[in-house]
C-alpha cells in the first residue's frame, strides 16, 4: 500500500479519546509491521 493510500484511509477520531497525533502513529506503526506498507525500491 502506498503511503497517500495508506492515509487517506485511516479513520481518525477527532473527538476521540486519543489525541489525533497519536492515532495517525499507532495506524502507520500497525501498517509497517504487519506488512501493509513496504518500503519503495
Amino acid at each position: 500500500m502506498h503511503l497517500t493510500q495508506l492515509l487517506t484511509a485511516l479513520p481518525l477520531d477527532r473527538a476521540g479519546p486519543a489525541p489525533l497525533f497519536r492515532q495517525l502513529y499507532a495506524a502507520i506503526k500497525h501498517a509497517i509491521l504487519s506488512g501493509a506498507a513496504r518500503p519503495r525500491r
